[in-house]
């Protein structure tokens, strides 16, 4: 078989434990190929062996298991160092070749048609070319093939003698997985000819069959290099998708920060200009208070003079008089026209308008246009002039369930819009214990809250801002097992309003046929019809209360 030319050098291999080039003989050093594929010299080999002591053995580098004594593990790399030697001088090195033939002379001439011996010295190549067989043969010089770079393939020394007959190795079967001369073949594997092949067809089907392995491989290799390449290109763009992304990001809450910056100044305006005005109408609330004290203060030391100098028939016929200079209709109250209420909402923030097809290269850019409508309304400086005195509240019954819906009204008498006022609900229990209510603000100048009654007896439901009760507060309810009732003042008592309340929601009530009067069934309670009760007025009268009438007018 000729030996072709190939242009790819040995690979140089090491041992995979003492990392040292595997350049030694076969017969100092058999290097070994392990079942992972990776090499390792043999005094490496017998240094694991020795220190396992038989046992399973693991490679240096993958740590995989082998049995250095399973030839099905370990592969034995025959003439490796003289491969490794001509590679090294045809990469200029200074090694030279011993000639294959007669192992004395230096090699100088690479013969490509034969497949062993190929390197022949000046006296072994003339002897070469004489022989008949030969005349086809092409030889190279080993300089010219040195000096353009290619290299020779070297190949391994044919098979051994057969131990029988001293023979050369021609058949191996199949069968018994050994190797056999021609005698060896004819007396002990007669029967075994089906599973007997020839070493040199079945090498040459064999190395072909390796070839193909081998570019099946390379192509392998070549396709994971592109991966490799594309991961590379891949780690690239996350490089720069990240610097990219990173940009946008800042750019983006730095432009958060400015307009929430910005929202935040206009809030701290809203604030001072809402306490100016607070102040303002304190000011000019404290001076009418001053005014007020100093009026009536001077009214006080008059009534004391007419009581003190006056006799008894200028106070008799001067009453009218008195009366009309100190006009005592007009009644004092402690609570301030305004309130020092000012409270912060978090206010809306308008969602994002995801609708970025147009934008797609600068979805960035069309988001942080956006940031300043975003926030516009983030926010809300709330200042309210709801006054405690003149704020009512009502009250929903049903069951034993009680909503009360709480009305602000401010210094004009108007319902405030608005919300932002802090009221304060307690419900004081028959037991002695105070339930302090959940207020829901409903941002509308109405506020609301709920509360079950647990337990029978008299409650007394508080509703006060700026520590100062609403109109109509205290209320006090009288709950018992089949009603509720509700009280002006501590010191009414009333008849049951509804009967239709029982202990439980849903209670056992029993209903008598007209058929069969001994029949009866258990069903639901009908629940009651909600009661409202209106208390916007301190004077209510009995009939008012109970029939929940409109509150009468009169004074």
């Amino acid at each position: 078989m000729a030996a072709p030319e190939t242009t790819g050098p040995v690979p140089q291999l090491y041992c995979g434990k003492c990392k040292t080039e595997l350049t030694f003989s076969i017969k100092n050093q058999p290097p070994q190929y392990l079942c992972c594929l990776h090499t390792i010299c043999h005094n490496c080999i017998q240094e694991i062996h020795a220190a396992n002591k038989g046992t399973t053995s693991e490679c240096p580098v993958c740590f995989v298991p082998f049995d250095e004594t399973n030839t099905k593990d370990v592969f034995f790399l025959k003439d490796l160092s003289f491969s490794q030697k001509v590679v090294n001088f045809i990469n200029g090195k200074d090694v030279s070749i011993e000639c294959q033939n007669c192992i004395e002379e230096t090699a100088s001439v690479y013969c490509q048609k034969c497949e062993y011996p190929q390197f022949y010295c000046e006296e072994c190549i003339t002897a070469h070319d004489r022989l008949r067989l030969n005349l086809l043969h092409k030889s190279r010089s080993l300089d010219d093939m040195k000096e353009k770079g290619i290299y020779p393939n070297v190949n391994r020394q044919s098979a051994g003698l057969c131990e029988c007959s001293d023979k050369v190795l021609t058949h191996f079967c199949r069968l018994c997985q050994q190797p056999a001369c021609t005698m060896c073949f004819e007396t002990d594997h007669s029967d075994h000819k089906p599973f007997v092949v020839e070493i040199d067809a079945a090498s040459k089907d064999i190395r072909q069959e390796l070839v193909n392995k081998q570019l099946k491989l390379q192509n392998k290799v070549d396709i994971l290099k592109t991966r490799e390449k594309h991961i590379k290109n891949e780690h690239s763009r996350l490089l720069n998708s990240y610097i990219k992304t990173a940009e946008n990001m800042t750019r983006f809450f730095d432009e958060i920060r400015r307009c929430v910056g910005e929202r935040e100044a206009a809030l701290h305006k809203q604030l001072m200009d809402a306490v100016d005005i607070k102040i303002k109408s304190f000011d000019i609330d404290g001076e009418s208070t001053k005014k007020e004290i100093h009026v009536n203060n001077q009214k006080s030391e008059f009534l004391k003079c007419v009581n003190q100098y006056g006799d008894d028939i200028d106070i008799v016929t001067s009453l009218q008089t008195v009366d009309d200079k100190c006009d005592f209709t007009k009644a004092a109250n402690e609570e301030p026209i305004d309130n020092g209420s000012i409270q912060f909402r978090v206010g809306d923030v308008t969602p994002f308008n995801e609708n970025v097809q147009q934008f797609a290269n600068n979805t960035t850019d069309f988001y942080i246009k956006q940031i300043p409508n975003v926030f516009s309304n983030l926010g809300v400086i709330k200042r309210t002039t709801t006054v405690a005195s003149r704020s009512y509240a009502t009250l929903d019954i049903c069951g034993r369930e009680i909503s009360a819906n709480i009305q602000a009204i401010d210094k004009n008498n108007l319902k405030c819009s608005i919300g932002g006022d802090v009221f304060i609900g307690e419900i004081e229990e028959p037991n002695g214990s105070t339930v302090k209510a959940i207020i829901t603000d409903n941002d509308s100048g109405t506020y609301s809250f709920k509360y079950n009654c647990l337990f029978n007896g008299r409650h007394k439901i508080n509703i006060s801002l700026f520590s100062c009760q609403i109109m109509g507060s205290p209320m006090y309810i009288d709950v018992s097992k089949n009603s509720i009732n509700i009280c002006v003042n501590e010191t009414d008592k009333h008849d049951d309003i509804y009967s239709e309340i029982d202990e439980s929601l849903y209670g056992n009530v029993e209903v008598t046929s007209a058929l069969d009067k001994k029949k009866r069934s258990s069903l639901p309670p009908v629940p009651p019809k909600p009661q409202r009760y209106t208390c916007q007025e301190v004077n209510f009268t009995y009939e008012e209360v109970i029939l929940c009438k409109k509150p009468s007018q009169s004074t």
